[in-house]
Order: C-alpha cells, then structure tokens, then sequence
C-alpha cells in the first residue's frame, strides 16, 4: 500500500480487478474477494483526498473478476470475466456503465461474442476513418483453453468481429501486461498452459510483430 493511500472499509482487499483513470478518479471494478459482507462491485478513489467512495448503480452486473475495462468518453466498457455464481460461470457479457448518470446498460452487440473469457484485457482506439474501437486481447476460455486472438468491438457500429493478425506465433496468455502506444500495442509476459511469460509481442495496424524478451 502506498504511503499517501489511507485504508477504508469500503476498498477490502479484493484481487483480478481491473482499474482505469477518469476525471481524475481511479475507477475499480469487481475483483474477487474472500469477503462479500461489506462487498461493492464499484468504486472510486480520489488520490487528492486519498478518500475512497462507493459508487451506486442501478440494475447492475453480476460480481465477478478476471474481466477487462476500457474507457471511451463518459462511459467505461466491462467485457466477460468469471462470474460469483458458482461453478463454469465465465460470462460473455458486455456492459456499458455511464459515469455521469452512474448506470449499467447491457449491451447486444449485432454479432454475439466469440468467447465467454477470463484474464484478457482490452484498450480504445481509434481507427484511421475515425472510429473508436474496443481491442480485447487474448484470454482464457473454459471451452477453447488458452486464446490467441484479439476481437474487435466497434463501438458506434455495434458490431464485434475477429481480428485477422499475422506474424505473431505461440500461445497467447491470461494476466499479460499491455501498454498502448500510438499504432502499437506492446503486450508482455502471462500465464499459459506449459509456456513462461516471457516474450514481448509488438502489434501495429493489421499485422503482429513477436520479440523476445
């Protein structure tokens, strides 16, 4: 814990969640927990007051974790992850959640997705004819086992397709690290069946460049 972070009741300790920064708040998302008695699925924390803060939604998603975020304008995109309701429960579900009016809206995108997955993780950008897209890397699949594909998810079309990559070679991870680069997207590391993390997989534009680490 970060000296300047001050404990609170309201942040137990939870693990696989994922985070993201808005208007200078950092967003937490689900995550698994060894204890649901005083569980909530959103929060926020503010790091100029170092106070944490429960965030209130209406008809809500299921707890879960091992899910991805991604951030486009006023509105936070929560993809599948592993659900608190027993057993073979990873979901394929996509959620909208917008911050200003602080509510959760399912969302039907015109392709159903291709994977029910854990462990992935997804990031924003924005294609050269202007649209924003939703990149969803990788993942685990209690169907597939362990998955090499990225799928896209156009945001203003509604629509969730394959990305067809090449270059990129071996098993693609769960809990990779990713950083998103102008055109590029770096991803690092992960667990998969029998292979150590340790490649580095540059992907530009249409094509996957893979590097050694």
């Amino acid at each position: 814990m970060l000296p300047s972070i001050k404990p609170s009741a309201q942040s137990l300790g939870r693990a696989s969640h994922p985070a993201l920064v808005h208007s200078g708040l950092m967003w937490v998302v689900g995550g698994y927990s060894f204890n649901y008695s005083n569980y909530h699925m959103m929060l926020n924390y503010n790091p100029d007051s170092s106070a944490w803060d429960v965030v209130p939604a209406s008809s809500g998603p299921f707890y879960r974790y091992g899910h991805s975020l991604a951030l486009y304008q006023d509105c936070i995109y929560m993809f599948d992850g592993k659900l608190e309701t027993g057993p073979a429960n990873i979901t394929d579900e996509l959620w909208l959640f917008n911050i200003p009016t602080r509510s959760w809206l399912p969302q039907k995108p015109a392709s159903a997705p291709l994977y029910a997955l854990e462990g992935h993780t997804a990031h924003v950008v924005i294609l050269p004819n202007g649209n924003p897209v939703m990149l969803v890397f990788f993942s685990y699949s209690p169907i597939y086992s362990y998955i090499n594909k990225v799928q896209e998810y156009n945001i203003i079309d509604d629509r969730l397709i394959q990305v067809q990559a090449a270059g990129g070679e071996g098993v693609f991870s769960t809990g990779q690290l990713q950083e998103l680069l102008p055109e590029q997207q770096l991803s690092m590391g992960g667990a998969a069946a029998g292979v150590p993390g340790a490649a580095c997989f540059v992907g530009m534009a249409g094509t996957t460049s893979r590097t050694s680490a």
